[in-house]
């Protein structure tokens, strides 16, 4: 998978041309522990913000999912917000974490020694590949020299 390709077409336009759509779409990663995703609804532009905290032992965590609305919402856009909170918990809850919980479970029984994840997650493989080579780094030259070469991090997994 790529990202989503309408940032590639902002390459060469002054950046007062660039739609805030083109650079506010996606889901976004702050490391290591928080992502930040956004919705256009019918009330408008919505950001959930989900930090995710280790709990005490590796089979628990606490997820704190926190909604904000760029404009402050009346009755009727709180409700339409309300509806797509509704759906986003059930998505998170009902459908990512039971899954998770269900192949946990499986791995637990041992039936099979080991398992790879992701190899169709494209975008977290290159998320993987850069965290290790920021963290391999061993100068501030090193550093930037990967910052330099970014282009290659927007390429398909090898």
């Amino acid at each position: 998978l790529q990202p989503d390709g309408r940032i590639r077409e902002l390459e060469g336009r002054p950046e007062e041309e660039w739609p805030a759509d083109a650079l506010l779409g996606g889901v976004f990663t702050v490391f290591p522990n928080v992502s930040i995703a956004n919705f256009r609804t019918d009330a408008g532009r919505v950001y959930q913000v989900a930090q995710l905290m280790p709990g005490p032992s590796v089979l628990e965590s606490t997820t704190v999912l926190t909604w904000l609305a760029v404009d402050e919402p009346d009755e009727a856009a709180l409700s339409i917000i309300d509806k797509q909170v509704d759906f986003l918990v059930h998505v998170v809850r009902d459908e990512d974490y039971a899954t998770g919980f269900k192949l946990q479970q499986a791995l637990s029984s041992g039936a099979m020694p080991e398992v790879l994840f992701g190899r169709n997650e494209g975008t977290n493989q290159r998320f993987h590949r850069w965290t290790d080579a920021l963290v391999g780094a061993a100068t501030p030259e090193d550093t930037a020299a990967l910052f330099s070469n970014a282009e290659e991090w927007h390429s398909p997994p090898p």
